[in-house]
């Protein structure tokens, strides 16, 4: 983009309780929580349920995380102002 913009997104909302089923291998899962969310090590809370799991974690700006090498370098997710 070359100059400022703004967008709606259309969809239902998933409740932040509900189950996501993942198949055996590599799942690319969108997941946008409408509260701050931590993502830095040791404790990697934003995927803390399913830690012993992921081998790799990305976000949409290139950072990610490497539990098992004890690494992340992704900042916490902050909800944009107005969003929901």
């Amino acid at each position: 983009m070359t100059i400022d913009t703004s967008i709606t997104w259309y969809g239902i909302q998933i409740p932040a309780q509900s189950d996501i089923s993942l198949e055996s291998g590599w799942n690319i899962i969108a997941y946008f929580p409408d509260y701050p969310l931590d993502a830095s090590r040791p404790d990697y809370f934003v995927l803390s349920s399913i830690i012993d799991n992921v081998i790799l974690a990305k976000d949409g700006m290139g950072y990610f995380m490497l539990p098992e090498y004890n690494f992340s370098n992704m900042p916490p997710w902050i909800p944009p102002q107005g969003y929901k």
